[in-house]
């Protein structure tokens, strides 16, 4: 999701340089203006909904890196946009150096991808030695549960054979 949405930022401010070489469409900023504010959106709830999860401190620690490098780009990218309306050539030769930003928020994501991976893997083996683990434990269970019915037996037995006047004595 993130990926989609970085290009989409990257694509609006793009479109912020063709309505303002075109002349400045009013009604084009507002679908820019709207599109944009969707893209906001959907990143932000995205990175909260990451943040918020029950996960290892470290791989929150990366979300929230990830909070913050984002931030920087989605106000880089406001500034860009500004930029675009205001001076498109200035934009247009910024542009780079505005693209130049993602690149932090993917590495802090691919880190973040990483450690979530190698978590996941830890938590499969685990579960893994839990499966290799179970049979043995039902074994276990199972002696026990014959043990006690064996002895219950006996018992039961004894005391029937002495109260039809037998006596195992």
């Amino acid at each position: 999701l993130m990926d989609g949405r970085m290009d989409g930022l990257r694509e609006d401010v793009l479109r912020a340089l063709r309505i303002a070489n075109s002349g400045g469409d009013e009604q084009a900023k507002k679908d820019l203006a709207s599109d944009m504010e969707e893209q906001v959106s959907n990143i932000n709830d995205s990175l909260t909904a990451n943040t918020t999860l029950d996960l290892p401190p470290e791989i929150r620690a990366g979300y929230q890196k990830v909070q913050g490098l984002m931030q920087a780009v989605l106000d880089a990218t406001d500034a860009e946009v500004k930029l675009a309306y205001s001076d498109p050539k200035a934009a247009d030769a910024a542009y780079d150096a505005y693209d130049g930003k993602f690149e932090a928020v993917e590495a802090a994501m691919d880190d973040t991808r990483t450690a979530l991976i190698a978590a996941d893997q830890a938590t499969e083996a685990d579960g893994q030695q839990t499966f290799k683990s179970g049979p043995w434990i039902q074994i276990a269970i199972g002696a026990v549960g014959l043990a006690l019915l064996t002895i219950v037996a006996f018992l039961a037995t004894r005391a029937a054979l002495r109260l039809l006047g037998g006596t195992t004595d």
